[in-house]
């Protein structure tokens, strides 16, 4: 690869996906390695057979947290891939994907994409002039400020099934007290998806010491603090972003579910995208054929070889 830095791509799992396997069987190159966080509440053992599937990429396993939905610890299992993959290497990119991801392009075609877009950042940040208001993403300004205005104490345990109207009861306590961790602090707070590309450069402002200590103290009482960290702190550091309409790179429908899961049906639809170099969100329970027809797609297999395959391939 000549004196080309490779990229790494980070996963955050905590279930064994035939998604999960196929991305890494089709990014398997002297492009990429791999480092993955599997949550702590999974059985990681189940994982390590991934490590004898790659012929090129090394697969590396992070430190572990115990990962709860609109905690702080989901900003910390980003961290931890984040710190073992630059402790690992030098690498010019960090992409993050979940187990339910996949790429939907050749791993050549996503490696020089990003190698000729460098040092542009790949961060989707809710833009309202031109926002969907019928996505189920949308949230409008004052609701997102809101996010770290007011103390989400301990979210990673009250926000489980039939603890939180503690935390609703807390919020409008505060409210009453009119409460606001923002005031006389000059930010903004931005809002996105968690899945990003970085570049090296952003990377190591955000594992800074300082700046960890500054992001921690907004965001650790903060509510579902992994969609504004790493937006906020592109904004206040005016990091350079890649400013197309697919600000990320990544193909998710965010109108038909929280995302939607894609079908069968959908397969043209998401090959024929040209902004996207991964997709979201995949699940073979849902339908199966989407991700076998992807991964024929991709991998460049004839129909008939692909059908003498198929079932061996697939069967996890």
């Amino acid at each position: 690869m000549e004196d080309r830095k490779k990229q790494v791509i980070l996963i955050l799992s905590h279930r064994n996906t035939l998604a999960l396997k196929s991305t890494i069987e089709l990014l398997d190159s002297q492009y990429f390695d791999f480092f993955l966080h599997i949550d702590k509440k999974s059985r990681i053992q189940d994982f390590f057979y991934l490590k004898k599937i790659t012929k090129f990429s090394t697969i590396h396993f992070s430190e572990r947290k115990n990962v709860h939905w609109g905690g702080f610890s989901m900003v910390e299992a980003m961290f931890a891939l984040l710190e073992c993959a630059r402790d690992t290497g030098e690498y010019s990119y960090f992409h993050f994907l979940s187990g339910d991801d996949m790429p939907i392009k050749d791993n050549e075609i996503v490696f020089n994409f990003f190698e000729n877009s460098y040092p542009k950042n790949f961060i989707d940040i809710l833009d309202f002039e031109n926002v969907n208001k019928n996505s189920y993403f949308y949230e409008p300004p004052e609701m997102i400020e809101e996010r770290v205005k007011y103390y989400y104490p301990h979210m990673d345990i009250l926000n489980r099934k039939g603890t939180n109207f503690i935390g609703k009861k807390l919020i409008y306590l505060q409210k009453l007290l009119k409460v606001n961790r923002l005031k006389n602090r000059e930010i903004e707070i931005f809002k996105g998806h968690q899945w990003c590309s970085l570049t090296n450069q952003f990377v190591d402002i955000l594992l800074d010491k300082e700046e960890r200590r500054v992001g921690k103290s907004y965001f650790s009482s903060s509510l579902i603090p992994d969609e504004c960290y790493f937006q906020t702190f592109a904004m206040i550091k005016k990091v350079e972003i890649y400013q197309q309409k697919n600000m990320s790179a990544r193909l998710i429908d965010w109108t038909r579910g929280k995302p939607y899961i894609w079908r069968q049906d959908d397969f043209f639809e998401i090959m024929n995208d040209k902004d996207s170099m991964f997709s979201r969100k995949f699940d073979e329970n849902v339908d199966r054929k989407i991700i076998e027809e992807i991964y024929i797609k991709i991998r460049g297999r004839s129909t008939d070889e692909a059908n003498k395959i198929k079932d061996k391939r697939f069967t996890k």
